[in-house]
């Protein structure tokens, strides 16, 4: 929800005045930005899409994208509600985090070549460090040539606003420091 309530490029409200592609500062013009809602069926991602209706606890699939009367209201494109089509652990969501943005970089190679910065908000104090230790690790294998054909990404910095932590071991490749912006 970031994209489109923290993002004033995107579109946002801010001091009753609309803001949105038409009051672009150049902030698009320097950087880019890719949102990721990561692993499948969270936030608006989807693992394989099905047509059904949502009951107060579960989502209903339905033989056709046809909406019946008693499901009217909630009908619409979900994601087929099977649990092993995603990952059941921050950790294990890590290596397809890393696949998606290894097929954005092979499908956009002009994006490759500059630094990523990973950026994320509440709950993603929990998993950028595990995300960004992943990415790490897999650039070590590139370096070492273990991953032919393998997108080397740039990791610059990684960004948690008003993150959730948990404690995590930090690797000695890996550069690590905590701040807040929270004063006394």
């Amino acid at each position: 929800m970031g994209m489109f309530t923290t993002t004033p490029t995107l579109g946002s409200k801010h001091a009753g005045m609309q803001m949105g592609m038409a009051t672009l500062t150049g902030s698009s013009n320097a950087s880019n930005m890719l949102f990721i809602d990561h692993p499948a069926q969270v936030g608006f991602s989807y693992s394989t899409p099905i047509p059904g209706y949502q009951t107060s606890s579960d989502i209903i699939q339905l033989p056709s994208a046809e909406c019946p009367d008693y499901a009217a209201g909630t009908c619409g494109t979900y994601s087929y509600p099977n649990q092993t089509d995603t990952a059941n652990s921050t950790i294990n969501a890590a290596p397809s985090m890393w696949r998606t943005l290894q097929g954005f970089m092979g499908a956009f190679p002009q994006y490759s070549r500059n630094e990523f910065n990973f950026a994320t908000e509440s709950y993603g104090g929990h998993y950028a460090p595990i995300f960004n230790s992943y990415i790490e690790s897999q650039n070590a294998l590139i370096k070492d040539e273990k991953l032919p054909g393998a997108h080397h990404i740039d990791l610059t910095t990684v960004l948690i606003g008003n993150g959730t932590f948990i404690e995590f071991d930090v690797s000695s490749t890996t550069k690590c420091r905590l701040t807040s912006g929270f004063q006394h």
